[in-house]
């Protein structure tokens, strides 16, 4: 009985160290799959008060300005789908206070440089709207909002087909190096688990492979033993590279022998015959072990390219 467990509790491994690490992996690239950015990029003082000359006026556009601040927004695809014109159904618009006196807003580079997008100011509404034409995955507009006001609170959004909201990174969560996703740590907890399982399945094919080369040689043989009990146990303790669902048959077929005195003995080739054909069917160990390196080594992937990126 403990060892069908221990088979069991092995394909439970198998499933949890694959579950482990494929599901993290493919819910975080289903996440960010459609993802649309807002980062405020700079924030910058071209002049204050404070640096003012007594008598001196400054005007920007003809218009007079005692103090004067920019503010950068980036429009970053951080998806994995290309953005185009016919699935916005609003652009990303950002609605800034009037009190922040707000006198322009243009767009002041693009990546690549070839991306043409247009960055308009409504002063009757307050709000400068970004549109373009195809943002690819990767691309970013930089858009440059010149105010009165060096506090600005402001609020954004757009409305395009597959993108649930816009997500806004405020200009303090750029500055720390980028947080590790709580997936990373989960997908590094189950490949450590996968590689595990996969170093103890080793064992098994080391078994596997050297009673099939004594089979297919013609050396296999039985220890001493007697009973029908004692062959069924020692099959069930010596034949763990196979699972207790592929040695039912065996211990079914071993059932239904004719009684004997030397109960081994007097069926020996029958038996030898009925292993052989268990070994010989049964599922290779081998492809745990590749499974389980396989998994583990997709998780290493993963923790690379999210800890350089």
């Amino acid at each position: 009985m403990a060892i069908r467990a221990a088979n069991v509790w092995g394909v439970l491994g198998v499933v949890v160290g694959v579950l482990g690490v494929a599901g993290p992996i493919l819910w975080d690239y289903y996440k960010t799959r459609d993802e649309l950015q807002l980062l405020v990029a700079d924030q910058s003082v071209i002049f204050d008060k404070s640096k003012k000359i007594p008598g001196l006026e400054i005007s920007y556009a003809g218009q007079p300005v005692d103090e004067l601040f920019r503010i950068t927004f980036s429009v970053y695809n951080s998806g994995r789908t290309p953005i185009l014109e016919k699935d916005v159904v609003e652009p990303v618009y950002i609605d800034i206070p009037k009190t922040a006196k707000t006198i322009e807003a243009k767009v002041v580079s693009t990546n690549p440089k070839d991306l043409r997008a247009t960055a308009t100011f409504d002063k009757d509404t307050s709000r400068v709207a970004i549109a373009f034409p195809l943002l690819n995955p990767g691309d970013s507009i930089n858009v440059g909002v010149l105010t009165q006001s060096s506090r600005i609170d402001f609020d954004a959004g757009a409305r395009i087909a597959g993108i649930k909201n816009l997500v806004i990174v405020p200009l303090a969560a750029m500055t720390p190096s980028k947080q590790a996703p709580i997936t990373l740590y989960i997908v590094g907890i189950f490949s450590i688990f996968a590689i595990i399982v996969g170093i103890s399945a080793i064992k098994d094919v080391k078994s596997e492979y050297r009673v099939k080369g004594l089979i297919r040689s013609g050396t296999f043989s039985l220890p001493s033993l007697k009973t029908r009990g004692e062959l069924i146990s020692h099959i069930n303790t010596n034949f763990t590279f196979t699972t207790p669902k592929e040695r039912r048959p065996t211990i079914e077929f071993i059932g239904n022998l004719a009684d004997t005195e030397n109960f081994v003995e007097d069926h020996h080739q029958e038996i030898l015959k009925e292993i052989s054909r268990l070994v010989e069917s049964a599922t290779t160990n081998l492809v745990v072990v590749a499974m389980m390196f396989g998994v583990a080594t997709a998780g290493i992937i993963y923790i690379i390219y999210q800890t350089e990126f």
